[in-house]
């Protein structure tokens, strides 16, 4: 689980490190496990972080709506998140694959292929080696389906 630095979390939010305190001590995002210079943030927090401000600049919500919206919305705080940091496919090598359809409909047995995991108990197939635009369909394939 990828996790973020104050200094991060600013980068990529244009906020303000006070800010961020400030957001944490309303109970917007979660208080992190204080370890000084150290801390770290969770992805949760930088979606929380876009989402905040998103709505903020977009929508013009205030303190009290930011906290319903906050507390009632069941978000994808990934995909928030990904629209500031792309988290890259994290693709699972196969050491025997096992084909799901004949060979006569274009699988060679031995081929190397790759799971993509999209959902809990949904996999896609992948082709080791596959082209670039094929990395790039199978990335925004996961990116709307993000396993949990």
């Amino acid at each position: 689980m990828k996790t973020y630095s104050m200094n991060e979390l600013m980068e990529l939010t244009k906020l303000t490190a006070r800010t961020v305190r400030n957001y944490t001590a309303l109970g917007l995002i979660p208080k992190p496990r204080f370890a000084g210079a150290v801390t770290r943030y969770p992805r949760e927090t930088l979606g929380k972080l876009v989402a905040i401000r998103t709505w903020q600049r977009n929508q013009k919500l205030k303190m009290p709506a930011l906290q319903r919206t906050l507390r009632e919305d069941d978000q994808d705080w990934d995909a928030w998140a990904d629209d500031v940091d792309p988290v890259p496919v994290e693709a699972v090598p196969i050491a025997q694959p096992t084909p799901v359809v004949t060979a006569g409909a274009g699988l060679e047995f031995g081929e190397k292929w790759v799971q993509v995991p999209l959902i809990p108990g949904l996999m896609l197939m992948m082709r080791d080696g596959a082209t670039e635009m094929t990395a790039s369909v199978a990335r925004e394939i996961q990116k709307r389906y993000r396993a949990g």
